[in-house]
């Protein structure tokens, strides 16, 4: 995050309040000052009170959910390429995870296995867009399909499933 102030500030502190929102157990936050006369040259700055620049949240540990914030931008797609909902845009935030490759699997009803797209980072959380092809790159059938978003974790509620409607 860059925070701009306004003017060159000549008192010996500053007080910024910010919000942020944290997905991992702990969180640092580093801090450094540079002025925009010198681009480049930046001063390191100490917190006030030992650790006061670390964030812990005890409760995220106890938690086995892993996957919040889950978001459809439409439960219903139509790739027929006029620039309306011509695509599945999936976000979400993933909890104690580092290094998760979070996969979504998209099924017929019959059970078979149609697409699997993985997830990409945002600074926000997680993204998977699915363009309505199959494996093999051509478009489905209209209809009803499943979808199953697996983080892969070892525990831990990592999964998430339900329908996707493609018409044209």
């Amino acid at each position: 995050m860059l925070v701009l102030l306004p003017d060159v500030v000549m008192a010996d502190s500053v007080k910024v309040d910010f919000t942020a929102r944290l997905v991992n157990y702990v969180a640092l936050f580093a801090l450094d000052l540079g002025s925009a006369e010198r681009p480049g040259l930046w001063q390191s700055v100490e917190p006030a009170e030992r650790r006061s620049n670390i964030v812990m949240l005890p409760d995220l540990t106890r938690s086995r959910r892993l996957i919040d914030d889950f978001a459809l931008a439409s439960p219903v797609i139509t790739p027929n390429g006029d620039g309306a909902n011509d695509e599945l845009d999936m976000r979400f935030v993933v909890f104690k995870l580092n290094a998760a490759t979070p996969t979504l699997r998209l099924y017929d009803l019959a059970g078979r296995t149609i697409a699997s797209v993985q997830a990409a980072p945002t600074e926000t959380g997680q993204r998977v867009i699915w363009t309505g092809r199959d494996t093999a790159g051509d478009l489905v059938e209209p209809g009803v399909y499943l979808y199953r978003l697996d983080l892969g974790a070892e525990s831990g509620s990592d999964t998430r499933t339900g329908t996707i409607a493609v018409a044209y």
